[in-house]
């Protein structure tokens, strides 16, 4: 209605699960020299040079049949950030007799042969909300489902693999987005501008699952020799070096220098923006264990401005003037954070999650003072002035116990939530759960990529968690997983399920 409203004509068309069908039906109503191919979450960020562009089009390239314009993916979510970019086909010539192929992730085709291309790197940017993190996980699981159908229907086809290992990644199933993005990257598939994003997959994969730093500095610098003209790559290789403990100043400079000054002319599509906060606040906190103040004064101004790795950058400045007293190094944070009462708060929490105490007690006293309010401490710290030695060992060891046994019940709780960050916390929470329990808990996740443990120990671990707290879906996943340890955990499994009242998990059991 609305777009019938603005002055559009409005095709009906029955969906069958097939995206390139529903764009073929609504080309054979067009019948305009060009086609725009807009999906319901884009829009250009200016709409206004469009004409312009297709008349300079029929004029200098005539003979190309479509145009890739640089999709600027937002998330909606997080107060617009920018999440990423990559080049699609977006403008058609009409009459060229060009054709979508592809239930899911459709394929522009021609008839006569392969449709001649353009690569725009610039103008005519579209903004697309679609991978906002309130949206892009129900996405995911659609577009699982229609791989699936059509890789059942019709086999593998190139480039099938690249997308299951995007599809995975955005599932949160890492296991399985590392071994498809391995496969993609040796298959001889080219995706124009964007071949990048699977190196850049492969070391977000390779970190969440937790493959040896040695692995990971290897596949960066592989990553820089095929793009060495991209900063993307060398900020990469030069945190993880510094996390190595290695030399990573030469890598985290030439990151900033190509930032700056940009030295690719092939329309490679840069997912710097991402990373370069966080390369900036390395390079100043390395600068200055250098010996170079001055140079480590003007990077940290720039990941200030850059203001994509905030906390990372405030370690730096703290590091690098640690020898200033308290009052000083609070005065100089506020000074760039803000002198609210929201700035000094989360001054305090990040002096308290850095370890810096001296200054996160200067900030509550001075919210203190401003405000007449409290900011709480957190109870190690209570802890630490109040206790001897023994007795802080036992208070801190007692709460990672109990820690320690509600994270299974609150993992399944954030499993069941379809909350926005939810998915984000499930992460972060098994990633802190005990070699044992997390073992068991990647295999629940991901069966069919992570091998099942041989002992029994994490199931022994996380199993009252299941029995009292597991919907109906995650016990099916759960049982299937006990029965592979045999008849008598099944049995054990069955007899939890039916003391604690659960009497149809205990029949499935």
């Amino acid at each position: 209605e609305c777009a019938e409203h603005a002055g559009a004509k409005v095709y009906d068309f029955l969906w069958q699960d097939d995206f390139a069908a529903a764009r073929n039906a609504v080309l054979a109503h067009a019948n305009a020299d060009w086609a725009v191919v807009l999906d319901v979450d884009e829009i250009f960020f200016d709409p206004s040079e469009l004409r312009a562009y297709l008349a300079m089009m029929d004029v200098v390239m005539p003979h190309k049949d479509a145009v890739l314009l640089p999709i600027v993916h937002v998330d909606e979510d997080d107060a617009d950030r920018e999440i990423g970019r990559a080049p699609h086909i977006r403008l058609l010539r009409m009459g060229r007799g060009l054709l979508y192929e592809g239930r899911v992730h459709e394929a522009l085709q021609k008839r006569d042969g392969a449709p001649q291309l353009y690569h725009e790197p610039v103008a005519l940017a579209i903004r697309h909300v679609g991978y906002s993190a309130g949206r892009i996980r129900a996405k995911h699981a659609r577009n699982l489902a229609l791989m699936e159908r059509r890789i059942h229907e019709e086999g593998l086809r190139p480039g099938d693999y690249r997308y299951l290992a995007d599809t995975y990644y955005g599932l949160g199933q890492y296991a399985a987005a590392l071994l498809y993005v391995r496969a993609a990257l040796k298959e001889n598939v080219t995706s124009v501008g964007a071949q990048s994003h699977l190196h850049h997959l492969l070391l977000d994969a390779m970190e969440k699952e937790n493959v040896p730093l040695a692995e990971q500095v290897a596949a960066a610098r592989a990553a820089c020799e095929a793009f060495p003209n991209l900063p993307d790559f060398y900020g990469r290789l030069g945190l993880l070096l510094d996390a190595a403990g290695e030399d990573a100043l030469p890598a985290l400079t030439r990151a900033m220098e190509l930032y700056a000054q940009p030295e690719d002319t092939g329309g490679e599509t840069s997912a710097f923006a991402a990373w370069a906060g966080a390369v900036s606040a390395a390079r100043a906190r390395l600068l200055a264990a250098a010996g170079e103040p001055a140079a480590a004064e003007e990077e940290l101004a720039r990941a200030f401005s850059l203001g994509t790795a905030m906390e990372e950058t405030m370690d730096a400045l703290v590091e690098l003037h640690r020898d200033r007293d308290t009052g000083a190094l609070l005065t100089a944070l506020r000074e760039r954070l803000g002198r609210d009462r929201e700035s000094l708060s989360y001054i305090s929490r990040f002096a308290d999650s850095y370890g810096w105490l001296h200054l996160g007690e200067a900030a509550r006293d001075m919210y203190r003072q401003e405000t007449g309010t409290e900011l709480p401490t957190p109870l190690p710290y209570q802890w630490m002035r109040s206790d001897a030695p023994a007795e802080l060992g036992q208070h801190i060891v007692g709460m990672l116990a109990g820690d320690v046994r509600e994270m299974p019940e609150v993992l399944l709780r954030l499993g069941q939530s379809t909350h926005t960050e939810s998915r984000r916390l499930y992460e972060r929470l098994r990633g802190l759960l005990p070699r044992e329990m997390q073992e068991f808990w990647r295999h629940y996740d991901e069966p069919d990529a992570v091998p099942r443990p041989q002992r029994a120990e994490g199931l022994h671990l996380v199993r009252e968690a299941f029995v009292r707290h597991a919907d109906t879906a995650q016990t099916e996943r759960f049982l299937r997983i006990v029965v592979s340890y045999g008849v008598e955990e099944l049995r054990i499994a069955a007899d939890a399920y039916m003391a604690a009242g659960r009497h149809a998990a205990a029949r499935a059991a």
